[in-house]
């Protein structure tokens, strides 16, 4: 919703691909060269889809600027991918939910960020929103550097859903009062760490954290390690159940272009790469492979679309 305001209030029109060329990457492509957009809003993951194609670039954007990036965590990879075939172009990652009128946080990834393949901030908070990390189960408050729950608190919170005052008082009203001092607030269930330098870093949802073997573990956690790996584009990891019981994972990946192997030796490759820096039962056991990753509407890797592949 932002950027429907944003741009007729500074005077640009908005573009957004009709539903046929959606389903299509070569009328996709075909909509972008007729738009002459000059700023860039989606998923990373859209814009990795996109990235595959060797023929996306600045011929086919010549006035391509900025380009904004929000909803998933955002990797070093997409960013280098973006500034290779956009030369001076601007990238920026933000956070914002549905429930926020506005985003919340914001910065420029700059050269520093891009150092190393940790994942990257999605910004300082924005003027006038207050940010809280707290433990999801104390409420109390989490110590800079330690991850926690965000919870925004301003005149950016929605007041609540729709006819669903269950779900309104769930996510709307549990902030401590402490902390919301009177104010509108809202619970994410996101996952974020505040840096000292009062960036903050998105680490996935709550939701997506799953116990296997008695081991809590974060499946996005996962993902980013698999998603640093040369040989990976793009991944998703998702839990195999069975009889009601989580009893493995599996990771959906789509090879980068570069990588000629397939099956059980990039399987092997992968699992090696992995436990460099993961523990064992952190590694998916069962991989499979495709050449893209479904998206549902919002740009994201559509996870019960994979579970349904996973399952056939």
């Amino acid at each position: 919703m932002t950027d429907l305001v944003y741009a007729p209030a500074h005077g640009d029109t908005c573009f957004a691909l009709a539903e046929e060329a959606e389903g299509s990457l070569a009328l996709t492509f075909q909509a972008l060269a007729e738009s002459g957009m000059t700023d860039w809003v989606s998923t990373p993951s859209f814009l990795d889809q996109c990235l595959a194609d060797s023929s996306f670039g600045s011929e086919l954007l010549p006035q391509l600027k900025r380009m904004l990036f929000v909803g998933e965590t955002l990797r070093p990879a997409t960013v280098r991918g973006a500034k290779e075939r956009f030369a001076g172009i601007h990238v920026y990652n933000g956070y914002g939910p549905t429930e926020s009128t506005d985003f919340v946080s914001l910065c420029e990834i700059d050269d520093e960020m891009l150092a190393d393949d940790k994942p990257l901030p999605v910004g300082y908070a924005m003027p006038g929103v207050r940010l809280a990390v707290l433990d999801p189960e104390t409420l109390e408050e989490k110590p800079v550097g330690e991850p926690g729950e965000l919870f925004i608190v301003g005149h950016t919170v929605a007041k609540g859903y729709y006819k669903r005052p269950d779900l309104t008082q769930a996510a709307f009203h549990s902030c401590p009062e402490r902390v919301a001092q009177g104010s509108k607030s809202y619970r994410t269930g996101d996952e974020v760490t505040l840096s000292p330098s009062g960036l903050y870093y998105f680490h996935g949802r709550l939701d997506l954290q799953i116990k296997l073997h008695g081991f809590r573990i974060e499946l996005g956690d996962i993902e980013a390690c698999l998603c640093a790996l040369p040989q990976v584009h793009m991944a998703c990891v998702l839990p195999v159940v069975r009889d009601g019981v989580i009893h493995h994972l599996c990771a959906c990946v789509v090879p980068d272009a570069a990588t000629e192997l397939r099956g059980l030796r990039l399987s092997r490759q992968l699992k090696e790469g992995l436990a460099e820096t993961l523990p064992a039962y952190m590694i998916p056991t069962q991989f499979k492979y495709l050449d893209v990753l479904p998206l549902n509407q919002n740009g994201k890797a559509d996870r019960k679309a994979l579970a349904a592949l996973i399952e056939a």
